[in-house]
């Protein structure tokens, strides 16, 4: 989901609790491990694209020079830059 500040839909419900929250940036910030339901472990290092295929560094990079960092954070990384 897009992030536009921290009491969006999401916050809202993160903080209420009772939700496992899954984040999937389009660039992993850092070190991550997924569990599955199958059992299976994906682990995301930092700096890994969600997918590299579609977006590039070099797009991403451009795209945060065009749009913003604090449009970025909620675009594409799904979290707020504190803004309130």
């Amino acid at each position: 989901m897009q992030r536009l500040r921290e009491l969006d839909a999401t916050g809202e419900l993160l903080h209420d609790g009772g939700w496992t929250h899954l984040c999937l940036p389009a660039i992993a910030e850092k070190r991550q491990v997924i569990s599955l339901p199958s059992g299976r472990e994906i682990i995301w290092e930092a700096g890994y694209l969600l997918e590299p295929h579609r977006l590039s560094q070099r797009t991403l990079d451009d795209l945060k020079l065009s749009i913003g960092s604090l449009a970025f954070s909620g675009q594409l990384q799904q979290a707020t830059a504190g803004a309130g």
